[in-house]
């Protein structure tokens, strides 16, 4: 499929795939893009696209699954369905490749799990930052390691900088830094937290291992306030408690964004309609757009794209010539998709027609005692119709102003005295006048 930036249409075809049947009657269409990103040792954070089709009811939200290759299994990775298109994983097993997926719930049932995203290896982010090279002389270097200079460190120096990285309304992601020195021994972590202004401490990871600088915390209570705090673990003991985070709560839920607007289809060939439409006022968060098309006088709504589109105008290819089509637009957003926006005007799939252009290079054929033979170039563009015929101009020579010569399609003109021009006709109006005969 073509697309069209700004006020022009692109060469490069977008090709967008045939969304699979639903896995249920009414099911929604597999979410998209699944991305991966913040890998650790034990965590890693989704997020991924709405699906273009919601199905016979809205998405309520998602399954998210992950596959460890070495066991060959995919596990869901919630309980409970998320409603925004991002997650965050805890609780992998570091040194592991791990493939993830999202299926979208409505209320027939899940859909067809995503595409797949490409393996991904949990390790520590920064293990490079704890190896230098250096060169000692042509041909040597020395390798030093941060293990070897910390073998001293025995007791852990506690965390700093503990915040929030992601915070939505169902969870919050914590994040830190790891003390400095760090030590030889493998760290792990203890999380803990406290109602705002409260001095009494709990602890937030309860019997889970913390590989990572990364927690996420799901079991807030929305309107609340908490601080939270870290303390570091190796086999010589535990540290003492970092300094406490600034108060952290729940996020608002993001809405839905709002529909776009004024839908417009127009004519472009026999088997394509130029769809444009309005963005919304508020426009943020908006991935971008889902395209949907009917055939007048039948039931089933079509979807143009399954994947959001960017720009406001969309050339929609494969429709049936003369066939009559309404149109329609929804925003898509991390938060899910617009209601649909109201629908277009109908229109009939045709040619557009416009007026041609104008012929070119005249010359002269022949010229004799009674009269001359005038030749030219067709038009490089005929507007999407057959050229019907010609008009000729002519004006006497040191006059300015041109004349009709005749009304009939003619290549001919009478007197030798006079210079022709011409101009081409078709059935929706006649282009602009060729340029004149030289030596005039």
């Amino acid at each position: 499929m073509e697309t069209t930036l700004g006020s022009q249409v692109s060469k490069l075809p977008l090709k967008y795939s045939k969304n699979a049947s639903a896995a249920v009657s009414g099911g929604p269409a597999s979410p998209l893009d699944v991305q991966v990103s913040d890998v650790n040792k034990d965590y890693v954070f989704l997020t991924w696209q709405p699906p273009s089709a919601d199905g016979a009811s809205h998405v309520l939200g998602y399954y998210v699954e992950k596959y460890d290759v070495s066991q060959g299994e995919w596990v869901r990775c919630n309980v409970h369905t998320q409603k925004m298109c991002h997650y965050p994983v805890f609780g992998l097993k570091e040194g592991t490749l791990y493939q993830f997926r999202v299926r979208a719930v409505n209320q027939a049932g899940a859909s067809r799990p995503s595409k797949a995203t490409e393996p991904v290896l949990t390790a520590d982010p920064l293990e490079h930052t704890r190896t230098t090279v250096v060169n000692v002389d042509i041909g040597w270097t020395i390798t030093i390691t941060k293990d070897e200079l910390e073998g001293h460190v025995k007791a852990p120096f506690p965390p700093t900088d503990v915040h929030a990285c992601e915070v939505s309304d169902t969870y919050v992601v914590l994040s830190w830094t790891e003390p400095e020195p760090r030590g030889r021994e493998p760290l792990t972590f203890y999380v803990e937290r406290s109602l705002a202004g409260n001095s009494s401490w709990e602890l937030a990871s309860l019997d889970m291992v913390v590989n990572s600088p990364r927690f996420p915390v799901f079991d807030l209570v929305k309107g609340k306030q908490y601080c939270f705090r870290v303390r570091s673990i190796n086999k010589y003991g535990v540290s003492d408690p970092s300094e406490p985070s600034e108060p952290i709560s729940l996020g608002k839920p993001q809405a839905v964004p709002a529909s776009p607007h004024s839908v417009m289809a127009i004519s472009d060939t026999d088997t394509s309609v130029l769809l444009q439409w309005k963005e919304p006022k508020d426009k943020d968060d908006i991935l971008g757009y889902y395209l949907y098309y009917n055939e007048t006088g039948k039931q089933d709504w079509n979807t143009v794209n399954n994947k959001p589109f960017t720009k406001t105008r969309f050339i929609v290819h494969g429709l049936k010539t003369r066939g009559e089509y309404v149109f329609r637009v929804k925003s898509v957003s991390r938060a899910g998709n617009s209601s649909y926006s109201d629908q277009s005007q109908a229109i009939l799939v045709k040619s557009a027609i416009h007026v041609p252009s104008a012929p070119s290079a005249i010359a002269m054929l022949l010229c004799t005692g009674s009269e001359m033979v005038l030749g030219w170039k067709a038009p490089a563009r005929n507007g999407g119709a057959h050229v019907c015929g010609y008009y000729l101009d002519q004006r006497e020579k040191g006059m300015k102003t041109w004349r009709e010569v005749v009304t009939e399609r003619s290549c001919n003109t009478q007197n030798v005295r006079y210079s022709s021009g011409c101009t081409v006709i078709s059935t929706t109006g006649s282009g602009r006048q060729a340029g004149r005969q030289a030596g005039e």
